[in-house]
């Protein structure tokens, strides 16, 4: 079968794989999308949405890391991949039941404009115990070269929330926001339960006897810690302005913007998927000298793509309120300036995982918070008077700060280590 063989290598094949899997994944959140705020309309939707994203924010926090201390330990100790998965996945239940009654506890005390606890606490099951979950799976299915397993478990979760909500319109249910959360749960929860049993059997296949030692729950969640707020801070600063956004402009105007980022996020996945197969590689490459070139290359094939996937964002945002209804009219303007946003982002990102690679995660916490703190305060000054519009004008200033951090901090390390082993 050498003739189906792709005329790439590993990091090529793997991409594309979960590139396919994301565009999947993709077209099936566009129909959640659509399904969730036609049913809804704009103020639901954006109730919907801005309660959602106040615990969004905590989510690459929930697990603590896990998945890229998998993919760390796995690339540089001889030991079982299923015994350091057993290791990793007993420290993740523990951190998102955790860190999920945490969440729910402060949303219900502080924020005046939210959804009912029971929702509230619904959606931290999905978003902070399901969705963390299956990111370590699929994380650790990358590792072992079951790219496709990955996208699969990851393209499932959209899937059946599309399968929930269609059988809610089927039945002509009236359109509830607290419906709606329930599907979100239900499909989350199902998926997490198959994905960890699916990459349970996948890592004990050929596993090798261990000759490695496995590192103490503490050096992990030491590590592990790093990373989950570096993911924090490099996540959720794209979703804190919803969070704002909806209390000081109403759940209108959330849902119009929110739709137009969700749109623009999209075309932003083969990115994702880009880094996703590279960050194994990454790893590896490092200790061993030979990661520059893979780097270079996720640059650059990440910044082509990002010019292409602005221009179809241009061109596509007029389309927006036939899509979507009339009550998102203002979301094609939205979407229009956040096409910018596409280039930043890869400069961000590609910086980003270029220090935590590298072992820098401390850096890149320390220049993803400043950038998260600009566009924190960017938003509760320019909200009030520029509306929507101050949202992105927060974000992409706090992108053009984080991708100049990163990248000096990455250069200025590595001219350091340079000049020590002379």
């Amino acid at each position: 079968m050498a003739w189906l063989r792709l005329p790439f290598g590993a990091l090529g094949r793997g991409t594309l794989v979960v590139t396919v899997g994301l565009w999947s994944r993709a077209l099936l959140q566009g129909l959640y999308l659509v399904l969730a705020s036609r049913w809804l309309e704009a103020s639901g939707y954006g109730l919907f949405s801005g309660s959602a994203s106040a615990i969004v924010l905590f989510a690459p926090l929930a697990n603590l890391g896990m998945g890229f201390v998998f993919t760390d330990y796995a690339a540089r100790r001889n030991i079982s991949l299923s015994v350091l998965w057993s290791q990793v996945l007993r420290l993740s239940w523990l951190s998102t039941i955790l860190i999920a009654l945490v969440v729910v506890i402060l949303a219900v005390l502080v924020l005046p404009v939210r959804l009912g606890p029971v929702a509230m606490a619904l959606i931290a099951v999905s978003e902070l115990i399901a969705v963390p979950l299956i990111a370590v799976a699929s994380a650790a299915l990358i590792t072992k070269g079951r790219a496709g397993s990955a996208a699969t478990a990851v393209g499932l979760v959209p899937a059946v929330r599309c399968a929930g909500i269609l059988a809610l319109m089927v039945a002509d249910a009236a359109a509830s926001v607290q419906l709606l959360v329930a599907v979100h749960c239900l499909g989350s929860a199902c998926v997490a339960v198959w994905a960890l049993r699916l990459t349970r059997g996948t890592l004990a296949e050929n596993d090798p006897s261990p000759s490695g030692k496995l590192p103490s729950d503490g050096r992990m969640l030491k590590d592990g810690f790093y990373y989950a707020l570096g993911n924090t801070v490099g996540i959720s600063y794209s979703e804190v302005d919803k969070v704002f956004m909806l209390q000081a402009l109403g759940a209108e105007t959330t849902g119009n913007y929110t739709v137009a980022f969700r749109v623009v996020a999209v075309l932003a996945l083969p990115i994702s998927a880009l880094l996703s197969s590279a960050t194994p590689r990454l790893f590896a490459e490092h200790h061993t000298g030979a990661g520059r070139r893979v780097l270079k290359a996720v640059v650059a094939s990440g910044l082509c793509y990002a010019l292409v996937a602005g221009a179809m964002v241009l061109l596509l945002a007029p389309m927006m309120p036939l899509v979507f209804g009339v009550s998102y009219i203002t979301s094609s303007h939205l979407a229009s300036l956040l096409s910018a946003w596409l280039p930043l982002s890869v400069l961000h990102v590609c910086g980003s995982i270029a220090l935590v690679t590298s072992g820098r995660k401390a850096l890149r916490l320390t220049v993803e918070s400043v950038g998260m703190a600009l566009i924190i305060v960017l938003n509760v000054l320019l909200l009030p008077c520029l509306g929507a519009e101050g949202a992105i004008t927060a974000l992409l200033s706090g992108e053009c700060l984080m991708s100049a951090g990163c990248w000096f901090a990455y250069f200025a390390c590595r001219n350091d280590q340079a000049e020590q082993t002379k």
